[in-house]
């Protein structure tokens, strides 16, 4: 009898909904009527009278047919008949359908030819539309259109239900200027070979026209001039590689980038100009930064790259015979000349089930850089937390480690030697273990060729069971690319415990 009630209950829901929203009604264990509603706050009448706003629960309603009813502003009223049954409970969700109008955008154009370029962009409430004529919901809107060469157009309007609205927007003619001059570095090394060996130019128009690229020295002599294609659209970008006219290489110092442009329509000119500077001490290469100390894996560097670099990496590896996964995310960056501060995560998964983390940071301030036998010289200091096993933490047990980098940089700037002494106070759960730290050595070599990489790493902590540590590492950066991926292989040793892991890493830098 009860199946029967249900089957004649749904009967006569579904041939008394309307069709204008979808409605799901369903019933439930349990007594009364449950309203909801997309969007919700929609304001409920029982048979005509108001019972609350969406979602609505009614335990008291008398079983039988009531006539339901919801309001919202901006919305179409849903209204139909309902059935309540006393043995269950019936729940409805209501989907309300907005009121709209119709929007078509005029474009009233100063000449009847225009470029091939134009285009026209409309935008209802900062939101483009795909064409000049669209839908809006009822209410007040902001329309705008936007098109290269001419000036932004924007009105409010209120639209109603079912209206159609026309708005003419004339397009006069932009006052021709250049504006957001900027640069992707405020240094860099033309000998670099990879992304930061270049430095890109970007800067906006808004008007057809035609521009040249001027590089000016210290003496305002021009050493490199480059003609753009006709603008065409705002965006504008160029990329310079710190070379002269005639192909050489800039000598370090301070240049000028002047862009000067001139309106294609009216004749009228613009300028602007920003200065970069030439530095071919900058070795902006990415680096590893699984340990927080970027350099290789086991030993810290001292060089810094230039004023604003930046650099994100994540790997993930796996250790210990693939009984563990080991991801990491990492970052760099260099607010300010010779200073540079790193972070990273390691997150260990066991095969068993278990999870732990560990987390390190540093701050590192350059002192020299390094020149022909004269190394490069920094002091840096960073903290590391393991939540259990600590050679997990990134080769080394957790604590505060001060270190003191050297780096030397060999054969034209393709090979470097680095040394860091450290000393290393241990702690467990953040808290120091000893008064006395240990004493730790890493060294290592790395050796760039065109775009790809090579290096070799190891540490070795004084008085700490024999702990060493060791790692290879290939690394590929595509040329003028900020994408680095790199493979790491790497083994702590420590007593009887060997500890082994190997990855992948992809990051980027800038």
């Amino acid at each position: 009898m009860k199946r029967l009630t249900c089957i004649i209950t749904f009967t006569t829901l579904f041939i008394t909904l309307p069709l204008n929203g979808e409605t799901k009604i369903m019933t439930a264990e349990g007594s009364g009527l449950l309203i909801k509603s997309l969007p919700p706050a929609a304001k409920v009448y029982v048979d005509g009278i108001e019972r609350g706003y969406t979602p609505l629960l009614l335990d008291n309603i008398n079983p039988g047919i009531h006539t339901l009813l919801l309001t919202k502003d901006r919305y179409k009223d849903w209204s139909s008949q309902i059935t309540v049954s006393s043995q269950e409970r019936l729940e409805a969700l209501i989907d309300l359908i907005p009121l709209t109008g119709k929007i078509t955008v005029n474009l009233i154009k100063e000449t009847t030819e225009e470029p091939a370029f134009f285009e026209p962009h409309i935008f209802l409430d900062g939101v483009e539309q795909e064409s000049e004529e669209f839908d809006a919901p009822a209410g007040w809107h902001t329309v705008k259109a936007s098109v290269f060469g001419r000036e932004d157009a924007q009105k409010t309007i209120l639209v109603g239900d079912n209206e159609n609205i026309i708005i003419d927007f004339e397009l006069k003619r932009a006052v021709f200027e250049i504006s957001g001059l900027r640069l992707s570095r405020s240094a860099f090394n033309p000998v670099g070979m990879r992304a930061s060996g270049v430095v890109t130019v970007d800067f906006n128009v808004n008007a057809p026209g035609s521009g040249l690229l001027k590089v000016l020295d210290d003496a305002d002599n021009v050493v490199f001039v480059s003609a753009f294609d006709s603008f065409k659209r705002s965006g504008q970008r160029y990329v310079w590689n710190g070379k002269n006219q005639e192909g050489g290489i800039l000598a370090d110092g301070n240049y000028r980038i002047e862009i000067d442009a001139e309106d294609s329509e009216s004749n009228t000119t613009d300028t602007l100009s920003i200065t970069v500077k030439i530095d071919s001490t900058l070795d902006d290469q990415p680096l590893t930064l699984i340990s927080a100390q970027p350099g290789l894996l086991f030993v810290p560097f001292s060089i810094t790259p230039s004023k604003g670099g930046f650099q994100i990496e994540t790997s993930l590896a796996a250790g210990m015979n693939f009984d563990a996964l080991m991801f990491s995310a990492a970052l760099c960056f260099t607010p300010l000349d010779t200073w540079q501060f790193a972070a990273a995560v390691n997150i260990h998964a066991g095969k068993d089930g278990s999870t732990d983390a560990s987390a390190a940071g540093s701050a590192k301030k350059e002192l020299v850089k390094p020149a022909g036998l004269i190394p490069g010289i920094a002091v840096a200091i960073s903290y590391r937390w393991a939540a259990d096993n600590p050679m997990r933490a990134f080769g080394v047990k957790p604590g505060i480690q001060i270190y003191t980098p050297f780096s030397w940089r060999i054969a034209g700037g393709g090979l470097f030697l680095n040394f860091a002494p450290s000393v290393i106070w241990m702690s467990k759960d953040g808290l120091l273990q000893e008064a006395l730290p240990h004493f730790a050595v890493s060294k290592g070599i790395l050796y760039n060729y065109k775009i790809i990489s090579v290096g070799l790493s190891g540490q070795s902590v004084i008085g700490l069971d024999d702990f060493y540590a060791a790692a290879a590492e290939l690394r590929f950066t595509p040329w003028a690319s900020n994408l680095s991926i790199g493979l790491q292989a790497g083994a702590s040793f420590s007593k009887d415990k060997i500890y082994w892991s190997g990855g992948l890493s992809i990051g980027a830098f800038f």
